[in-house]
Formats: C-alpha cells, sequence, structure tokens
C-alpha cells in the first residue's frame, strides 16, 4: 500500500514543477518520511499561498504581538535620574517641622496698670527643616497673627472695666533664633494702648488714662527630640499652647 501523499504505481521524478513553475527536488519513493514530515514539506511548496493567508486572517494579532520599540537612554536622561535620586534621599534625611504657638490667658493691656485687663487671644507659627544627620536647623520661616481682646475687666470685680482706645499686640515676632541645643528664642515687640481706666476705685474710683507703649518681648519655645514624623502638643503655664507637626521633607 502506498503512503499518504504518494501516487500507488507512479515512477519516481527528479524534479516536479511548483505553483509558480519553479523546479522543486522530489525525494525517492523508497524513502518513507514520517507523516508529519512529509506534511511539513507540503506546506513548504505551497508557502506562499499559506503564509499569504495566515497574515491576512492575523495581521491585527501580529501588530498586537510585535514588540514594543524601546527608547534611548541618554545622557540628560541618566543625569535627571541621578537628580532626582539626590533629592530624594536629601529628603529622606530631612525633617520638617511646622510648630503653631496659640496664646489664651488674662492679660493686662494696659502698660503697668492693673486695671486695664482683658481676655487676649494670639498666634504665631514657625515653620523650619532640620538635618536628621548633622542635626542642623535650617531658617525659621515666622508667620504673626493680629492679637484680639475681649471680656475687658478690672482687677476688682465691683470696679469699671477699663476702654481701649487701640487693639493690644501681645507679641509680634521679628527675629527666631536656635542656640543649638534645643531652644528657640523669638524676639519682637508688645504693644499696649491707650486705655482708660478706673484706678483705686474701692477708695476714690480716680479716672486715668494710660498712654500707649511699646516694649521689646520674647518667648522661649523648646525642639522636641526624635527624628520620626509626629505630632505632639505642649500647654504652658504662661498661656501659650504649642503644637509641633513634624513631616519629612517634602510631603
Amino acid at each position: 500500500q502506498g503512503m499518504r501523499g504518494e501516487h500507488i504505481g507512479a515512477q519516481p521524478q527528479d524534479h516536479h514543477q511548483t505553483m509558480e513553475g519553479d523546479p522543486v527536488e522530489r525525494e525517492p519513493a523508497h524513502i518513507k518520511r514520517p507523516m508529519a514530515y512529509r506534511d511539513f514539506k507540503s506546506l513548504m511548496r505551497h508557502g506562499t499561498v499559506v503564509m499569504g493567508c495566515i497574515l491576512c486572517s492575523n495581521r491585527t494579532q501580529l501588530f498586537q504581538q510585535a514588540p514594543k520599540a524601546t527608547m534611548p537612554v541618554t545622557r540628560k536622561a541618566i543625569v535627571f535620574g541621578l537628580a532626582l535620586l539626590a533629592l530624594t534621599s536629601a529628603q529622606a534625611q530631612t525633617l520638617h517641622f511646622k510648630v503653631t504657638g496659640d496664646y489664651e490667658a488674662r492679660t493686662i493691656i494696659a502698660f503697668q496698670e492693673d486695671g486695664g485687663q482683658a481676655t487676649v487671644k494670639d498666634k504665631v507659627v514657625l515653620e523650619f527643616d532640620k538635618d536628621i544627620k548633622t542635626g542642623k536647623v535650617g531658617p525659621v520661616k515666622v508667620v504673626n497673627f493680629s492679637s484680639t481682646s475681649n471680656e475687658f475687666r478690672n482687677v476688682e470685680k465691683s470696679c469699671p472695666p477699663p476702654t481701649a482706645k487701640g487693639n493690644y499686640e501681645h507679641l509680634d515676632v521679628a527675629s527666631v533664633t536656635y542656640d543649638g541645643s534645643g531652644t528657640f528664642e523669638m524676639k519682637g515687640t508688645r504693644s499696649f494702648p491707650e486705655v482708660a481706666v478706673t484706678a483705686y476705685c474701692q477708695g476714690s474710683w480716680a479716672k486715668k488714662t494710660v498712654k500707649p507703649k511699646q516694649t521689646p518681648a520674647s518667648e522661649f519655645v523648646a525642639m522636641i527630640e526624635g527624628n520620626d514624623p509626629t505630632t505632639f502638643t505642649i500647654k504652658l503655664d504662661n498661656g501659650w499652647t504649642w503644637t509641633y507637626v513634624t513631616t519629612r521633607a517634602g510631603k
């Protein structure tokens, strides 16, 4: 019996013609190849047609599976990458501080006259960076807020309250210095307005006007320990409450 792909009784020929008319060698009939091999040879004889059909039916899939072109890495891109890496590393070694001071207390608003008092609120915000490795503290940015006064009162509850002609400013910070050992000193001014008060009200009820005055003023702020991001609040007995918020620089 003949094998698949061979004609029974056919005479061996040296060559036969392909579809395009090109001669292709044919193996002698007595050489028996596996069926898969012969099928493959048959496909190769008609390769043009077969591959054409594959390309026609699967061209979209072929394009989708084609490898994507890669962008060449330029020197400029390398320099930019290294700069970004250095910046990220520097930020990881820097701790950013935002320190908010809130003041609220019963305060004398008439210069050296306890007959003029009020509940005063003030606020100041300090921001700076600390190098974790060296402990160096960078320049301090200061934001001042105006003071507010209410609940005006005399030193004695039975005495008339004072009348202020202007605004009392508890602390207007002009500069902040760090001593390197954990303490900031804020220096600025304290401004007293003109205030009409009733002095010695338990006796003569003498009326007097206290003139405005501006004096130097300072406050101290402690640096908290640690190099990890945190939030910390401390309330002092001088009317100030300090809230520390620390984060990694750049976040």
